[in-house]
């Protein structure tokens, strides 16, 4: 929807392990935040600097195990 204020698309694989904490993702999560959201908190922009895409969105890989992801800004755009 256009007036959203977030917006998050993520998309990738994850491979299912029986036990699923095991289970490994490998996604790339991308936000879209309203002019009016960055402008209430200014620091949210500061924060995710260094996953700024040209378009003007954040995007994020999210890898590893389910149990614990790490989560590194894309830079591939």
């Amino acid at each position: 929807r256009q007036n959203d204020d977030l917006s998050v698309t993520v998309t990738g694989e994850v491979t299912l392990n029986r036990n699923l904490n095991s289970s490994q993702l490998s996604l790339r999560v991308t936000l879209a935040l309203s002019e009016k959201l960055k402008s209430s908190f200014s620091f949210i922009d500061m924060m995710l600097s260094g996953a700024k895409q040209k378009d003007g969105r954040y995007a994020f890989k999210l890898t590893g195990p389910m149990a614990q992801p790490t989560m590194v800004p894309d830079t591939s755009n």
